[in-house]
């Protein structure tokens, strides 16, 4: 009967710890009226990217849109600190390649970053292809007339430079926002009230597991 009891006490702890890694939340402002720039990639534009405000969690994906027909080629997304008027390294997460396949309104998506980020901080997610194999070139990548992150459009003429760099201050305003959608989950972190109780369930489990029988 206990162990039952303290089994169920133990189930429910572990639901309040980690039931939470199933809700999120997708910022995207594909709702606003859409447009496109280009060019994107290699041998023009190095980077293209969209700094933010963090509403706090982990950034779990990041889509852009590309506009391109025909221009097919590698890209790796980059996410970083911003301060206002340029990336900061070193780089909080690279991406592997993907590929721009040139199909019109493609979805450019990076899963699996499950990257914690301060609510409140401003970052940046871009798209680069400095350093890439194989690099896109002449792409047109989709832009929105409104934002939900409290952030703006930006690119960077670095001439095939990593953005990256010290002393590399050629961002410029897009003086529109790149059509984005990002998706934010809680960090992977228990709670600590969430965690006490776990524990409490799993000692008691021990606790009577060690009880000789009757």
């Amino acid at each position: 009967m206990y162990r039952r009891i303290l089994g169920g006490v133990a189930a429910v702890a572990f639901a309040a710890c980690f039931s939470a890694s199933a809700n999120a939340t997708v910022y995207t402002n594909s709702g606003g009226a859409q447009g496109s720039i280009g060019s994107f990639g290699s041998p023009d534009t190095t980077s293209y990217g969209e700094y933010f405000t963090a509403p706090g969690g982990a950034l779990d994906s990041w889509t852009f849109r590309s506009q391109s027909v025909a221009a097919v080629g590698n890209l790796e997304l980059v996410v970083a600190s911003w301060n206002g008027t340029s990336a900061v390294g070193p780089a909080l997460y690279v991406s592997a390649p993907i590929a721009d396949s040139g199909a019109s309104n493609e979805a450019l998506t990076f899963s699996g970053i499950n990257l914690a980020l301060t609510a409140g901080q401003s970052y940046i997610a871009y798209m680069t292809v400095a350093g890439v194999a194989g690099p896109v070139q002449g792409a047109a990548i989709a832009t929105s007339s409104t934002d939900v992150l409290n952030g703006g459009g930006v690119f960077d003429n670095s001439q095939g430079a990593n953005p990256l760099t010290p002393g590399n201050n050629s961002w410029s305003a897009l003086g529109a926002y790149f059509t984005y959608s990002a998706t934010f989950g809680p960090a992977a972190v228990p709670e600590p009230a969430g965690a006490a109780v776990l524990a409490f369930g799993l000692i008691g489990l021990g606790f009577v597991r060690r009880r000789p029988s009757r």
